[in-house]
């Protein structure tokens, strides 16, 4: 017989394994529910970007995420995709057909997903960059889902915005600096402009033609300053103007509205323009060019006014100050042909071309007095026609010169190479300049080459080999030494010499780099 409490010590044992088994009914169904969900439809319900999971009807069949609670502010679960997107009605009847397309597999996935929205901007301006990536069933002959991802570019667009924004700013200051008069002319007669337009519009017959003409012309000079936002204001009064044509009085009034628009935002973008187009305006031009002297003055004003301008004044410095150094050698090559062409030589001149910009001013010294190698290497180094055939050379010899440029320790600099095949100079003659010098006989032959950088090397007896490699090497060696740099001599009896000139490079008047020695 079952006494009171072993009873009651069945009954409890007896629930707590019910209620264990319908736990555990209850873990199992959940998860079997859990499990009814395709793996796609669960990763993209835990994916911090937006990712649809679309159906051949063009229903969001995953459930909301974070990232697409805050896009779309509502739930989009679901919901078909095309009522979801931000899209005009035209475009949202297009993507309901689109959906038949994308889910057959006969056609090209690849093109057919070229027809669906790719890029859309949403009522709160944020730019949306789309994706659609087909879901393919186990025998690859059916499509079971679209997946949609959304990205949003937003802050991306914003950099494009502001880059294109810099550009545009920088290329207008550019024009107004080439073309000063026709800009002083553009912003003194534009008021004018619009108040006759203004008064063509109040007529009792407007002149509907004659009035998009003078829009047209205006908007144009406008664009071609790279004045984007009264351009883009005159483009929408001519576009309105192309709606209302016949014009009725209530176009005329929404024109005459349009147009002061168009006033208020030429004087909104004089003002705001205001310290830079006075620089501007200050700088003056002869007509023919703009001096450097006169562009520094210009950068010197822009960077008191606008000293968060950095990459505006770098560009200036590149198209209006620095120069390419090879083109400034250049020309020295009418000078060189006329010189050999006097002397019945023949020569070829070459400047190889380089893309290496310097402040010119920091090497005018240097570059003055460079010619007169050239001409001396013409003079006493090229031989004549007939010398160069006895030799077994072509007749046309050759002076190169080459820039390039090195960085050592972070710091850039500008080598130069001058190089004729030439005859050279006679070692016999560079020792016996040596003993005369008291130098031992066991100088080296690099030693040896630099002396023709000493005073007094031009002497009479090596006129004809050496005149202008003695006090024309010595003075550019000074010049080189003066600006920081190194330079160096090599020649080979009747193959030519090579002069080698290593420069601290100079981009800018106010950054002067320290000399080679010091940057080693």
């Amino acid at each position: 017989m079952i006494g009171p409490g072993m009873f009651f010590q069945s009954v409890t044992n007896l629930l707590h394994h019910m209620l264990t088994l319908i736990s555990g009914w209850c873990h199992l169904l959940g998860r079997l529910f859990h499990l009814t969900k395709s793996p796609y439809q669960i990763l993209a319900e835990n994916l911090d970007e937006i990712y649809f999971l679309i159906d051949p009807k063009g229903v969001i069949r995953n459930q909301d995420n974070q990232a697409s609670l805050d896009m779309f502010k509502c739930s989009t679960y679901q919901k078909k995709y095309h009522e979801v997107l931000p899209i005009e009605e035209n475009d949202n009847l297009l993507l309901k057909d689109w959906y038949d397309l994308a889910f057959d597999v006969s056609r090209n996935f690849d093109d057919i997903s070229s027809l669906a929205p790719r890029h859309l901007t949403t009522s709160d301006q944020r730019h949306l960059k789309i994706k659609y990536r087909p879901v393919y069933s186990s025998d690859h002959r059916q499509i079971l889902w679209i997946i949609c991802s959304i990205v949003d570019q937003t802050a991306l667009q914003d950099l494009k915005n502001k880059k294109k924004e810099e550009q545009n700013y920088y290329k207008m200051i550019k024009l107004l600096l080439k073309n000063q008069e026709g800009f002083k002319n553009f912003i003194s007669e534009t008021p004018a402009l619009i108040n006759n337009l203004r008064v063509q519009l109040t007529r009792n017959q407007p002149n509907l033609k004659r009035i998009m003409k003078d829009v047209h012309t205006l908007k144009g000079t406008a664009s071609s300053y790279c004045f984007v936002s009264v351009s883009n204001a005159l483009r929408e009064f001519e576009n309105l103007a192309q709606q209302c044509a016949p014009l009725h009085p209530a176009d005329t009034e929404l024109l005459l509205l349009n147009l002061t628009e168009v006033e208020n935002n030429f004087s909104t973008f004089m003002e705001e323009n205001s310290d830079i187009f006075s620089c501007t305006l200050a700088v003056t031009n002869d007509g023919k060019f703009i001096s450097q002297q006169t562009i520094m003055d210009f950068l010197h004003r822009l960077e008191a006014t606008h000293p968060e301008s950095i990459k505006l004044q770098q560009q200036y410095m590149k198209d209006f100050v620095l120069q390419n150094i090879s083109q400034e050698f250049s020309k020295y090559r009418s000078v060189a042909e006329s010189i050999a062409e006097a002397q019945d030589k023949k020569i070829h001149f070459v400047v190889k071309h380089s893309d290496i910009l310097v402040y010119f001013p920091h090497y005018l010294d240097l570059y003055q007095a460079l010619i007169h190698v050239v001409r001396n290497s013409i003079d006493h180094g090229i031989e004549t026609k007939q010398e160069r055939e006895t030799t077994g050379k072509l007749e046309t010899a050759h002076i190169h010169i080459a820039f390039d440029k090195t960085t050592l320790n972070h710091k850039d600099f500008l080598t130069m190479e001058i190089t004729d095949n030439g005859r050279g100079i006679k070692k016999a003659h560079l020792l016996e300049l040596a003993c005369e010098l008291g130098l031992g006989s066991d100088i080296s032959d690099y030693d040896l080459l630099q002396l023709v950088f000493k005073h007094g090397i031009t002497t009479k007896r090596h006129e004809t080999e050496l005149s202008g490699k003695g006090i024309g090497l010595t003075i550019v060696k000074e010049k080189v030494e003066s600006l920081g740099g190194k330079i160096s001599f090599q020649s080979i009896e009747n193959e030519g010499s090579t002069l080698t000139i290593i420069l601290p490079l100079v981009t800018s008047p106010k950054k002067i780099p320290s000399p080679i020695n010091n940057a080693a």
